[in-house]
């Protein structure tokens, strides 16, 4: 019986068809969720000063993230909730890929539910996807949900 699922979000399109399997897996085994965010701007931040960027501007970019994100997060929360499910939501600043797998761990879920693809693009081809990363560093079951096209 699942009685955890974690689910990282991005609020992509294809994180969006996820969240339908979450909800109806979470619904059937009235299971705990644990809806995740991750943000970065690491490698923007690296960018901006080799290009002479004022740096300064990048705040304001990771407080619109972090907005972003905490939106996001309460959204998934309140639509779980209303199917009287127990939610709980951590967000989290570094690289993705490596503080949703440090998340997944210490949640101590039952299973992983995620987009294969999220907004990584360019990034993600340079670096890998997130989704790629935690099925090859958690020990728990992943379900990855296919891009929706």
């Amino acid at each position: 019986m699942i009685k955890h699922i974690f689910f990282p979000t991005d609020g992509s399109e294809n994180a969006k068809g996820a969240f339908d399997y979450l909800k109806s897996l979470a619904v059937q085994n009235k299971a705990k969720v644990t809806v995740f965010f991750a943000y970065d701007v690491s490698i923007i931040g690296t960018t901006a000063t080799l290009a002479g960027i004022d740096y300064s501007s990048l705040y304001d970019l990771e407080d619109k993230l972090k907005k972003y994100g905490e939106e996001l997060v309460e959204d998934v929360k309140k639509q779980l909730e209303a199917e009287n499910l127990t939610v709980e939501i951590k967000i989290a600043r570094g690289v993705p890929s490596e503080v949703t797998v440090a998340a997944i761990q210490e949640s101590g879920c039952d299973l992983v539910v995620m987009g294969r693809r999220g907004l990584g693009g360019f990034k993600s081809f340079l670096l890998g996807s997130v989704s790629a990363h935690v099925i090859h560093h958690v020990k728990c079951p992943v379900l990855l949900i296919p891009a929706i096209k």
